[in-house]
């Protein structure tokens, strides 16, 4: 049995494609930052997501209950996986910022970028008839407005439904500070492609993708723009 963990909603079946062995969708739904010499921090909280409906991963789940790595099993997982794929549409915008994810989401011009963001991923969604279920304490259709909220209502609405770590960052700024390919095209591209698909503009997850796609090519790390360039002008 294998396990795929990787970001975005199709993630189990490309190596399906490609491989003879049984393969699970998962989903890790808490911030993993690599610090270097084996040292990986966690900095928000949540468990393991597997979709196993036919029981075949009991053995995994147990070694991973034995090194306190929870598990939530699932019979179904694509509701699951696009209420992760809405938390990970601020991987980018984080990896643009260059600065941790706690500092960025207290700052409210980039908030708003994230409402924007979500507005329109939001709205692809339910043009595609999918509902993201909930993978934390916050409500996905609720996020756009929660971005919104002035600094001080934000911060008491965060203490208890956003743990977030002071030395978090997303993956995709440590993807650009190696000079790795991003997962750009499996998150914000992805509602990019469904709002193509149901004529729906997306012109701020469309700009966001472009900038990381540059900054890929550029290979210099994250660029530190501030908020309102990752807005059209």
């Amino acid at each position: 049995v294998v396990v795929s963990l990787q970001n975005g909603v199709g993630n189990a079946r490309l190596p399906r494609q490609h491989i003879k062995q049984c393969v699970i969708a998962g989903m890790v739904p808490f911030n993993v930052f690599y610090k270097g010499i084996g040292h990986f921090h966690c900095g928000t909280e949540g468990n393991i997501a597997l979709e196993d409906p036919n029981n075949q991963c009991s053995d995994i789940i147990k070694a991973l209950n034995n090194a306190s790595l929870p598990v939530k099993v699932y019979n179904d997982m694509e509701a699951v996986q696009y209420g992760k794929l809405i938390m990970n549409l601020n991987n980018a915008v984080n990896a643009l910022s260059g600065i941790p994810l706690k500092s960025q989401l207290g700052d409210r011009q980039y908030r708003l970028v994230m409402a924007k963001v979500l507005s329109e991923a939001l709205a692809v969604l339910k043009a595609e008839g999918i509902a993201p279920a909930r993978t934390g304490k916050v409500i996905p259709k609720l996020m756009p407005k929660i971005m919104k909220l002035p600094d001080f209502l934000f911060n008491v609405v965060a203490s208890s439904t956003l743990k977030i770590d002071p030395e978090a960052r997303s993956s995709m700024y440590e993807d650009l500070a190696l000079g790795r390919r991003t997962e750009i095209d499996y998150l914000n591209g992805e509602i990019v492609r469904l709002g193509e698909k149901n004529h729906i503009a997306t012109p701020v997850n469309k700009h966001i993708v472009n900038l990381i796609k540059q900054h890929e090519v550029a290979q210099k790390g994250s660029p530190h723009l501030p908020a309102n360039a990752l807005l059209l002008k």
